[in-house]
């Protein structure tokens, strides 16, 4: 499977073919060197062959949508040189999520491989694609519209740390895993998806642990 490479980079500020250009240039060079590049820029054809910032009456905040759920599933980021707003926004999505962003495309084709073996299980990437629905379907319900762990983070409240909340709860599922273990079965909730609900909250857990060591080595003079 090839590395995607998600390309950042102005479009709003300065000449805008220069922009597309840049950014096409580059994701042509890494298409050919073996890799998967995503050109955004490429989005101002979207309403015919003369190019615009924002094609077919759409605003800034399609495109921010849009283009930040492609950043969240990329391998690595190559940022483009130029000021731009939304490439910004873009590298700190990357850098929250421990996404690799390079600044150079030499440097990048000299760090990063252009493919990845894929020797998995496909039945592992269903589960995780599982989880990931499972996630979405219980944020829905837990979480809320600027915090997607509120129901861990509330905890801080009582000033217990929102990764340990979610470790608390994670003790919760692995009682029950014990209890399967010595009857052979649960009530009220099956096995799979207990085990579900376990791998979904070890990530959570994972997730919230790093923003609280982030924060604190922040804190660091």
């Amino acid at each position: 499977m090839r590395t995607k490479v998600y390309i950042a980079g102005p479009i709003v500020k300065g000449p805008l073919e220069h922009n597309i250009r840049q950014a096409t240039e580059a994701g042509m060079i890494l298409l050919k060197a073996g890799y998967a590049p995503l050109v955004p820029h490429l989005s101002c054809y979207f309403d015919g062959p003369t190019p615009a910032v924002r094609p077919g009456g759409t605003v800034v905040e399609d495109w921010y949508g849009c283009d930040l759920s492609w950043v969240a599933v990329a391998d690595c980021l190559l940022r483009l040189p130029g000021e731009g707003v939304g490439s910004d926004g873009e590298v700190a999505l990357a850098n929250s999520l421990h996404i690799p962003v390079y600044h150079n495309l030499e440097t990048l084709m000299r760090t990063v491989m252009p493919t990845r073996p894929s020797i998995g299980d496909p039945r592992f990437k269903k589960l995780l694609d599982d989880t990931w629905e499972l996630h979405c379907k219980k944020n829905s319900d837990y979480g809320s519209a600027t915090d997607t762990f509120a129901n861990y983070n509330r905890a801080e409240s009582f000033g217990v740390p929102g990764y340990m909340s979610a470790l608390l709860r994670l003790g919760e599922k692995m009682n029950r895993i014990e209890t399967f273990c010595q009857k052979g079965a649960l009530e009220n909730e099956g096995i799979e998806d207990t085990l579900k609900d376990a791998a979904a909250i070890s990530l959570i857990a994972l997730l919230l642990y790093r923003k609280h060591t982030d924060a604190a080595a922040a804190d660091v003079p």
